[in-house]
């Protein structure tokens, strides 16, 4: 908006200055110098190509759409849009496994004193999970070098949350949060959940200012890592939080970041589990009956295979539930019995009577 005002004060100044030859410029070129004037604006061109952009993709055209988004990070560097640019070029690069190129244009966005600050945090928090996504992506690899992967990853997003630390407004204290969230990641894939729970309690500590999204993901992650460690007591209640935080644990973090898909049903599954393990079938079939109270939310095509398995699992258990329910049947039934038998048999038979 400064380069269009300056523009606009320079036409309307200019309209009583001289010009070569002598005179004013005539009325009638007055609106072609306004034009021209606004096309060098690049800020208002950048936003327009940005817009376009963005419609081009929500139109399933990406191809097209990565397009104007390079053309957009080449001509409009040093712009707002220029900068949201990148960070989308940044995610078409890593969609396609060109890991260093991503890392590098998240790197310079995370730089970048013209983006918007909830990209910037995002395109900081890449730089770090980049290589959780090099981890998946190299399953071929040995496992030395997918272990090096997750250590470079926890090393830079304590980084980040170190980083972020002192920061007290919500998106800073959202990205140390998330950051953590990334480095428990990385533990539990390394089979360690006991420094995975020191990483999400660092979370849970400190909840102020931090996106409820974030906290129930937390919550949710302290949880499977006190599971893993057998800590079944302690993890029923970190699964509890989850569910009282509820739908709201769920969505969108800063820009584009999701977090807490069906938690509260997820929960119900784990806490399912855990009274499995400790051997009590009733309440396993009652948390299962409870994570599918509600089917619609696992109706997606993300939790489509969870949805069909859950329900398995649910026919499997009633049968479990079933099958005790006939044995203490037919213990009930003994028992009644032997009252029965020792209540018309004497506790003794004297020789006398035993030789009649």
């Amino acid at each position: 908006m400064k380069a269009y005002a300056l523009c606009a004060l320079l036409v309307l100044t200019s309209a009583g200055v001289p010009v070569a030859g002598g005179g004013t410029p005539p009325a009638q070129h007055a609106p072609l110098v306004l034009s021209l004037a606004l096309q060098q604006d690049p800020s208002q061109d950048a936003n327009a190509l940005l817009k376009q952009a963005y419609e081009t993709k929500s139109a399933g055209k990406r191809a097209d759409a990565l397009t104007l988004f390079e053309k957009l990070l080449q001509d409009y560097p040093n712009t707002s849009a220029g900068a949201e640019a990148a960070w989308m070029v940044a995610y078409y690069r890593l969609n396609d496994r060109r890991f260093e190129e991503a890392e590098r244009l998240f790197q310079q966005v995370s730089n970048h004193l013209l983006a918007p600050t909830d990209i910037q945090a995002e395109a900081l928090l890449q730089t770090g999970f980049v290589y959780i996504s090099r981890y998946w992506a190299s399953a071929d690899r040995s496992g030395a070098e997918r272990w090096k992967l997750l250590e470079e990853g926890k090393t830079r997003l304590l980084q980040i949350a170190q980083k972020l630390s002192t920061r007290k407004d919500e998106v800073g204290r959202t990205a140390a949060g998330y950051a953590l969230l990334g480095v428990g990641e990385a533990y539990l894939y390394q089979g360690l959940p006991e420094q995975a729970e020191v990483a999400y309690r660092k979370i849970l500590a400190e909840p102020e200012g931090i996106h409820p999204v974030v906290l129930a993901q937390g919550w949710y992650a302290l949880g499977v890592s006190l599971y893993r460690q057998r800590k079944y007591g302690q993890a029923l209640e970190a699964f509890e939080q989850v569910k009282k935080i509820g739908e709201v644990g769920e969505g969108i973090v800063l820009r584009s970041l999701a977090l807490g898909n069906a938690l509260p049903e997820r929960a119900w599954m784990w806490q399912a589990a855990i009274w499995s393990r400790l051997g009590d079938a009733e309440r396993s079939l009652s948390a299962l009956e409870q994570s599918l109270s509600r089917p619609q939310r696992l109706a997606g095509s993300r939790n489509a295979v969870l949805l069909t398995q859950a329900q398995k699992w649910l026919e499997g258990m009633r049968r479990v539930v079933a099958r005790s329910k006939e044995r203490e049947q037919k213990l009930a039934e003994l028992r009644r019995v032997a009252s029965q038998i020792e209540q018309h048999l004497p506790a003794n038979v004297s020789p006398s009577q035993s030789s009649r």
